[in-house]
C-alpha cells in the first residue's frame, strides 16, 4: 500500500516580538521546535475538552466546523 500524504494546516499566531523571542529561547532549552510546543498544548487542550464534553466532538460536529473554518478562508491545507 503507497503512503497517504500528511496533511497540514498553517495558522498563524500573532504575539509580542518580546514574547516570540522567549519563546524562541524556552523551546531551544527543552530540545523542542516552536511548532511542536504548540502543537503538543494544542493536543492537550483538546484531550481535556473531549473528557469533559466528549459529544461536542462527534465527526458532525467536526464536519460543520471544518466547513465554517474553509469559509472564512482560513483552512489552507499544504501538501
Amino acid at each position: 500500500m503507497p503512503p497517504t500524504k500528511k496533511r497540514e494546516s498553517v495558522f498563524t499566531l500573532r504575539m509580542l516580538p518580546e514574547t516570540l523571542a522567549e519563546f524562541h529561547i524556552a523551546c531551544e532549552l527543552r530540545g523542542a521546535t516552536m511548532s511542536s510546543l504548540v502543537h503538543q498544548h494544542v493536543t492537550q487542550i483538546i484531550r481535556e475538552e473531549k473528557a469533559r464534553e466528549p459529544e461536542k466532538f462527534t465527526a458532525k460536529n467536526l464536519t460543520v466546523v471544518m466547513k465554517q473554518i474553509a469559509a472564512r478562508g482560513q483552512l489552507k491545507r499544504k501538501g
